[in-house]
């Protein structure tokens, strides 16, 4: 009868479930249990959707394709050990030294060779900017120190300034991959990318110009000079100036190609890497030496 049923635990559990159906929780699980979707609403699907589109990437579906070939084999036969993608807003002085190695060795201060006609400052040639380092020539007046073989050090009056980085504290190597992407620039000023030891010889331009021209140069040692010029033509744009360099043989290459290749008077000693502007005779205006890239490899 109505009493009966006005205070049993049955009406009082249809009021609790009655408010319960109405209110947000369930409502808002039903809607999630009767959703089809609601797996592609979770982090696992879009974990997956992740997986699919990276598993179907043109790139990485190329690289599955020749993993196991051949075609690939010269890169897994070499290990970078040494780079720089001049990505800060200036040299990283972790890897560079902005003077020569014996003038931070000897002077903890720059200075230039009785030949120069530039004075290397310690900061004001040197740009990063878009990841690319500039080396900056340009006529300036200037006062530094000179190092001659006769005189020893003493101060002088420059006409022109320029920048100079190597890695003499920071990284030297025997044997390897030497390479840089270059945009060497003007014909008139002396832009050079090289390598040397703790004397004066060896020393190995990976690529110099000079006179209008590219240069590669190997001094083996004094008075001994192999060198090779291919013209103009790869001045004006960035190219890969590399160096291959075994214990019998020392290979230049522009894009990949050889270019020349060397037998005799073959280094057998770690050498650093430097980077340089400078001018042969009196120029005018200012020019740049552009550098993309620093990649040093060793051969397994």
């Amino acid at each position: 009868n109505y009493v009966s049923v006005k205070d049993s635990a049955r009406l009082n559990r249809f009021f609790e479930l009655e408010k319960y159906l109405k209110s947000l929780e369930f409502t808002g699980k039903k809607e999630y249990y009767l959703d089809k979707r609601r797996f592609e609403k979770t982090e696992m699907f879009k974990e997956l959707s992740t997986y699919n589109d990276l598993k179907n990437s043109t790139d990485i579906k190329w690289y599955f394709s020749v993993r196991d070939s051949n075609k690939f084999d010269v890169l897994k036969q070499r290990e970078l050990t040494f780079s720089d993608e001049f990505e800060g807003d200036r040299p990283d002085t972790k890897k560079w030294l902005n003077k020569y190695f014996w003038g931070e060795k000897l002077l903890h201060d720059s200075y230039s060779v009785a030949s120069d006609l530039q004075f290397y400052t310690p900061a004001d040639n040197f740009e990063v900017r878009h990841s690319v380092l500039r080396i900056i020539t340009k006529p300036q007046k200037i006062s530094g120190k000179v190092w001659d073989a006769e005189k020893g050090f003493y101060n002088k009056e420059f006409s022109f300034s320029s920048g100079l980085l190597n890695t003499g504290a920071s990284f030297r190597q025997k044997y390897g991959i030497f390479s840089a992407k270059v945009k060497l620039s003007d014909p008139a000023v002396r832009n050079a990318f090289w390598l040397l030891g703790d004397r004066i010889t060896p020393h190995i331009d990976i690529c110099r110009s000079g006179n209008g021209k590219v240069w590669f140069d190997l001094f083996s040692s004094p008075g001994t000079h192999y060198k090779k010029n291919i013209g103009s033509r790869y001045l004006s744009d960035f190219f890969i100036f590399s160096l291959e360099w075994r214990p019998e043989s020392l290979i230049w290459k522009i894009n990949g190609v050889e270019v020349m290749r060397q037998t005799a008077g073959v280094p057998q000693e770690a050498m650093y890497i430097n980077l340089a502007g400078g001018v042969d005779k009196p120029v005018g205006g200012i020019s740049s030496m552009e550098v993309d890239w620093v990649r040093v490899y060793q051969l397994k």
